[in-house]
């Protein structure tokens, strides 16, 4: 699935569906599995209101903390476990879950980030009164209006949004720039970082903050798009379509692919000139 990382959805054009607000008090249970065994079918924000404590643990990630403040990113599709201390049953509402689907220009879900993220830390109070209106406009109102719902949305991101690091796109700005011209060739990320004028540590952090993903996650988006085009347009194998979008291994391009959109190489190829993926073979 794309990721358009949050710090440029204000220069995007998107849609949003199935919006919902969950209020909740964690006093009165202390986890959460409803997605511990099956996949999120929508992404989330996650904001925690009082002096609770909350682990979230995705597989095969570092498990996220969140305390007072903290606003957390939840994408759809994977799998995760949430833990809670602290809260009162006679205390306010605790946390708030909004669960959305957000949809670029061409209909199509993407994610801001590809893993369980804490975005920043806001005074609860600055973002109550936004989320009890969305909560009232889609809950109490008789007749909502579904501009008003989504303007309310769009006002809550615009307040969530990280304050970049100064000038931090400036800084990794030629390293972008040389990635993006030579995306198919399999250069060390430490060859960015130097034209940056960095290190390689610090243009890592850079990259992630303002891209949303790390250097080595955008170039295989690159590379994905890239094939996408020559899977529907040309006859060429598979393996040589991963060797000419920078894929070293036909295997793992195939994995990247597929974790990228669902299906395989051949099964995309299948879909969109047959209108349906190819039954694919399964191992036992």
């Amino acid at each position: 699935m794309n990721i358009i990382p949050l710090s440029s959805l204000g220069e995007t054009d998107f849609f949003v569906r199935g919006l919902d607000v969950c209020p909740a008090i964690w006093a009165e249970r202390k986890k959460f599995l409803s997605y511990a065994f099956s996949p999120r079918p929508f992404c989330a924000l996650f904001f925690v209101m009082e002096d609770i404590s909350c682990v979230f643990s995705e597989e095969g990630q570092t498990p996220v903390k969140a305390s007072k403040g903290d606003i957390l990113y939840i994408p759809s599709h994977i799998m995760y476990r949430a833990f809670f201390k602290g809260g009162k049953k006679e205390s306010p509402l605790d946390s708030y879950t909004v669960n959305f689907t957000l949809l670029d220009e061409s209909r199509e879900p993407f994610l801001l980030f590809p893993h369980i993220t804490k975005i920043t830390n806001r005074p609860p109070h600055l973002l109550e009164e936004r989320l009890t209106g969305l909560w009232n406009s889609i809950y109490r109102l008789p007749s909502h209006n579904s501009f008003t719902v989504k303007g309310l949305f769009y006002e809550l991101l615009g307040a969530i949004l990280p304050a970049p690091e100064k000038d931090s796109f400036f800084a990794i700005r030629k390293g972008v720039d040389l990635l993006e011209s030579e995306w198919n060739k399999n250069e060390k990320i430490s060859r960015y970082a130097k034209i940056s004028g960095i290190s390689e540590g610090y243009f890592y952090r850079l990259f992630q903050a303002c891209m949303g993903v790390t250097p080595i996650e955008y170039r295989n988006k690159i590379r994905i798009r890239a094939a996408k085009t020559m899977l529907q347009n040309s006859e060429m194998q598979i393996a040589e379509i991963s060797a000419l979008v920078g894929f070293e291994d036909s295997f793992y391009f195939s994995k990247a692919f597929k974790k990228a959109l669902g299906l395989s190489p051949r099964a995309y190829r299948s879909r969109e000139r047959y209108g349906q993926p190819t039954q694919e073979r399964v191992t036992p």
